[in-house]
């Protein structure tokens, strides 16, 4: 890894507690690669943890793709940080920082990547895993190494925005939204900010920008 940084990968085999972006997630023995990438960042800003969250999201995108057959359609980043396969989720990541006064001490970044498993429960509709979308597995163990070096790679890259806006989920045209307290309403995306805020422009070209929670997005019809 990287001079002046103290990296560790750790991977579990099941999960019955996880903490997700909504709630609690759970993954049987042996079906998804649960791991926790941990290092200390190199004189990086508290700002700088949406950089983070998007290398390794980014990370697993692409390191995933390498295992899909053509012509499967290419992966997406639905903001800001899940992977999916069409309209299902097909990993999660998150992201947890200590801090010493503006700068981010220590990083672990948390992903969830659905492997093996064939069946979701009723409250998970829209999710997937690799099994469903390849019939076939690759080894978590070496897509943990693969995922990880790739994200050493990526932090702090001088074109990851670029690549994570063009990964976007729903990149293109107008889309429904649900901001909480107002009206449900059609917007396309307009740009992500450096710290992580999306910003929507509205069918009547209005731009609103939303911090993660604040905004929804609403199922495809």
């Amino acid at each position: 890894m990287a001079a002046g940084e103290d990296w560790v990968v750790v991977l579990a085999d099941r999960q019955t507690a996880g903490r997700g972006a909504t709630g609690r997630w759970e993954c049987p023995a042996g079906e998804g690669l649960l791991m926790s990438i941990g290092f200390r960042p190199r004189d990086t800003r508290a700002s700088g943890s949406f950089g983070l969250l998007q290398a390794a999201s980014l990370a697993v995108c692409l390191t995933v793709e390498e295992h899909l057959p053509a012509p499967i359609p290419q992966l997406t980043l639905k903001w800001p940080n899940d992977v999916m396969w069409g309209d299902k989720k097909l990993c999660g990541t998150l992201i947890e920082n200590t801090l010493r006064q503006d700068r981010i001490e220590t990083c672990t970044i948390g992903i969830g990547l659905n492997i093996k498993q064939t069946s979701f429960p009723e409250e998970l509709p829209h999710a997937c895993s690799l099994a469903q979308i390849i019939g076939q597995t690759p080894n978590s163990q070496e897509l943990a190494v693969q995922i990880a070096e790739r994200f050493e790679k990526l932090h702090g890259a001088p074109n990851l925005m670029a690549d994570y806006t063009n990964r976007l989920y729903r990149r293109e045209g107008f889309h429904a939204w649900r901001e909480p307290g107002v009206e449900n309403f059609e917007a396309q995306i307009a740009g992500i900010e450096p710290g992580g805020a999306l910003r929507l422009r509205t069918r009547d070209g209005q731009e609103r920008t939303y911090l993660f929670k604040q905004i929804e997005y609403l199922p495809s019809v």
